[in-house]
């Protein structure tokens, strides 16, 4: 059985002058400071016994049988998401190219009406580039399909001008291959229109 619980005495101060404090309206109370310190005492010997029964029924941190499965758990989604990321991403880069070529035949179409000129479009499969130029040949945007990486390449060249009334002088057809063995084709229409397929 633990130490008896001592309530603190309350004395009442009534009212009271003093040079320089003004009167208390309201009823003050202090405590003894004996009564506080043993009070403080009874609670700090409560609180320890607590405490010291709490840390011996639930021991902390975690045991190594857990910090394995959590680690095991990791390694195999690991794997699994890994696998994944490799199949699609040589799919994705061979999309991009496609989608940025698409992009150059629609700046060149769009800046030939735009100055009233002929702007000329050309892919190399030598180079495996593609540049937007003035006819004078000023490259207005240039591409470089080797940056984008999982062995994307051209496979055929097209060289082509845009009229200024949005046409395309030569058609064609430029294969986009990637070392997954998959293509993408951009093609141009004489009509000026672009489609990938």
């Amino acid at each position: 059985m633990g130490p008896k619980l001592i309530r603190p005495k309350v004395t009442k101060l009534w009212q009271k002058q003093t040079k320089g404090d003004k009167i208390c309206s309201q009823k003050c109370f202090f405590l003894n400071p004996e009564i506080l310190n043993s009070y403080a005492a009874i609670m700090n010997t409560k609180t320890q016994s607590l405490n010291h029964r709490n840390t011996t029924s639930q021991p902390k941190g975690f045991s190594l049988i857990e910090v394995l499965v959590v680690v095991a758990v990791i390694g195999i989604l690991a794997g699994i998401s890994g696998t994944a990321l490799m199949k699609w991403l040589p799919q994705a880069n061979l999309k991009r190219a496609a989608r940025t070529i698409v992009s150059m035949c629609q700046d060149a179409r769009v800046e030939a009406i735009k100055r009233n000129q002929q702007i000329n479009f050309s892919c190399s499969n030598a180079t495996n580039t593609c540049v937007v130029s003035f006819t004078n040949g000023t490259t207005l945007r240039q591409f470089d399909l080797s940056i984008i990486g999982s062995g994307v390449r051209l496979s055929n060249s097209l060289n082509t001008s845009f009229t200024s009334r949005g046409r395309a002088l030569t058609a064609g057809t430029i294969p986009i291959t990637n070392n997954a063995a998959s293509t993408l084709s951009v093609t141009v229409r004489t009509s000026g229109s672009i489609i990938t397929n």
